[in-house]
């Protein structure tokens, strides 16, 4: 008789079927509900809340939770509620140049339901706290995405129709100079994460600037203000993945990432880079969570790949530069001569740069270089680490990995 492990089991596989069936009818009933068509199976959730112990919703993969308390439903019936992360670039408000989002935008939904008490929304933001000197704030917006939204002014961000832009609900530490009736929400940050209490589900998102002055300044309890007039800071990461080029496997085409210091945008990232057949390459221990402080000073980013070992030739060897506008604030743009490229649909920023790599040397297995990523003008904001990897190993772990969504599960030989 087959090993049980192999058998079909008719049961499961209609389980399976109904689950899959019943996940897609959430997909579009929420895809309706929020005006977006980029979400994924990852991005959102439902929940049944009763008015005797309300409902929690999480997305793990993003790092956002909703809790309704019980008794914060106003009908005695049970309602059905939702959580997601609206990846769409026209999801998100359009900034003004002087702005930055900090966060993805979460939708809690269905919009505009009222609550008798407060619902407590938390995902995360990328601003640097200990840096610079920050004026955040908790935005809104509770009508459908538009494909042509207003122009955008300091407390109204475009995005939604003509009649229900973004909207500023509070500016962070003061809350009590900004909140009204028509806003009931609370805002609070830590190092990494924002925490919302609101009386109404919405799309939410947090959008920060340098402080114009001290006493427009956010202040976080438990930070201390970085003072000086300091220009606000945000945090970056660095992905790299690879696929094989040839069919040899020993040529590799290398994908360099740049996000925001977010599990919505890493997440994100990874999802863009398998649609394009890549599978995430390890960093070097050290580098594997290193953050690189991106300063609100007019200066672009820069990212080089080089230093490339004997037996392989890499390019394009020139420098690939992301202006200033295009990091902070999310200016549009399409792929650059050079081969970088600007990727929308996170919510937030996400670059990216391509490179190939020849193997010239057939008794050369192991391939080594140095990827760095600085802002002009800023030796404290430089993010380097040497990678060597076999080239071998990452072969036969890319032709694995080509049948299934793993990375290719290849440690460095060294790191530095």
């Amino acid at each position: 008789m087959p090993n049980g492990d192999f058998v079909s089991n008719p049961q499961h596989s209609r389980q399976r079927q109904q689950q899959q069936q019943q996940q897609q009818q959430q997909l579009n009933r929420l895809s309706v509900a929020s005006g977006s068509d980029d979400l994924d199976a990852d991005s959102f959730a439902f929940a049944t809340a009763t008015p005797d112990s309300g409902a929690v919703v999480s997305l793990p993969a993003h790092g956002v939770r909703l809790s309704i308390p019980a008794g914060a439903l106003l009908e005695r019936e049970p309602r059905e509620v939702f959580l997601a992360v609206l990846p769409g670039a026209r999801d998100r408000p359009r900034l003004a140049p002087s702005q930055t989002l900090l966060s993805p935008v979460v939708l809690a939904g269905p919009p505009g339901l009222a609550l008798a008490k407060p619902a407590a929304i938390s995902f995360g933001h990328c601003a640097d706290l200990r840096r610079g000197s920050w004026e955040l704030g908790v935005y809104h917006c509770d009508s459908l995405p538009s494909s042509s939204p207003p122009s955008s002014s300091s407390d109204h961000a475009s995005g939604g129709d003509d009649e229900s832009p973004w909207v500023k609900l509070v500016t962070v530490g003061q809350e009590s100079a900004s909140s009204s009736s028509s806003a009931p929400i609370l805002a609070s940050l830590d190092l990494g994460s924002c925490h919302v209490l609101t009386d109404f589900l919405s799309r939410f998102c947090v959008v920060g600037q340098s402080a114009s002055s001290p006493s427009s300044a956010s202040s976080v309890h438990g930070i201390p203000e970085a003072g000086g007039g300091r220009r606000a800071c945000k945090s970056l990461r660095l992905l790299l993945h690879g696929r094989s080029l040839s069919s040899s496997g020993m040529d590799f085409a290398l994908l360099v990432q740049v996000a925001e210091d977010l599990q919505s945008s890493l997440a994100h990232a990874r999802r863009v880079a398998e649609g394009q057949g890549f599978r995430p390459l390890p960093l070097p221990d050290a580098a594997a969570g290193a953050t690189l402080p991106f300063h609100d000073d007019g200066d672009d980013l820069h990212l080089d790949l080089g230093d490339c070992g004997a037996g392989w030739s890499l390019r394009p060897k020139a420098q690939q530069t992301f202006p200033f506008d295009r990091v902070w604030s999310g200016a549009a743009a399409g792929a650059a001569e050079d081969g970088s490229a600007g990727a929308g649909g996170s919510g937030v920023t996400l670059l990216q740069s391509s490179y190939s790599l020849r193997h010239v040397d057939p008794t050369v297995s192991v391939f080594a270089f140095k990827l760095s990523a600085f802002q002009s003008g800023r030796p404290d904001s430089c993010l380097a680490f040497h990678v060597d990897l076999d080239a071998s190993a990452v072969a036969a772990a890319a032709a694995a990995a080509s049948t299934s969504s793993s990375s290719f599960g290849v440690a460095p030989i060294s790191t530095g």
